[in-house]
């Protein structure tokens, strides 16, 4: 499993109650969801840390190298992700999607002939299609990132322009009352002087 944000870590906290701290192993990709773990005392397998907001290639992959091998050597017998869905700059959810053993659909019995072996070529095609999961869901997470950054920085950038349009108006207001206030001491000593 690894996360992004506070959605995630809800979303990855229940699956562990639900299914017993003590029987799972955590993968996390991240310094959010190692100290999320850490802090609750849940046994971390491994971690990937210093990616730094950039996505890796080569670190995806090897997130899921660990994670076939786990599945294939028998460690687990199942695998899930909890992640950052991107669906919009605005809207990210929170995800929980089994990635291993991967559930076979529903095939039309048509004979093929296929080089190499069926089962060889099938185990392959798997195993590319669990990588390609691992660097999405991790492009995603990094993608939500983002978006998280540009929408904040942007409400940012409104709220400074707003604010300052608003000491604009106030420091105009102020200067047209002290000016006022000028002009009538400057009337008010002519007037005087006339008088």
């Amino acid at each position: 499993m690894w996360f992004y944000n506070t959605g995630v870590l809800h979303v990855a906290n229940e699956f562990l109650s639900h299914n017993g701290k003590e029987d799972i192993l955590v993968i996390a990709v991240g310094k959010r969801g190692y100290s999320f773990f850490k802090s609750r005392e849940v046994a971390v397998h491994s971690v990937y840390l210093g990616l730094n907001g950039r996505y890796d290639q080569k670190v995806s992959d090897k997130v899921a190298k660990d994670l076939i091998d786990l599945f294939l050597n028998g460690d687990v017998d199942e695998v899930w992700s909890a992640h950052t869905h991107f669906e919009t700059a605005i809207i990210q959810k929170p995800s929980l999607e089994k990635i291993l053993p991967v559930e076979p659909k529903k095939a039309v019995r048509e004979e093929y002939i296929v080089e190499p072996e069926a089962d060889v070529l099938l185990n392959e095609l798997v195993l590319e299609s669990v990588i390609m999961k691992i660097r999405r869901i991790i492009i995603e997470g990094f993608t939500a990132e983002h978006a998280s950054r540009v929408v904040a920085m942007k409400s940012a950038t409104d709220s400074a322009r707003e604010l300052l349009n608003n000491l604009t108006l106030i420091r105009n207001k102020i200067r047209q009352t002290a000016i006022t206030q000028e002009i009538m001491e400057i009337v008010s000593s002519v007037e005087a002087l006339k008088g």
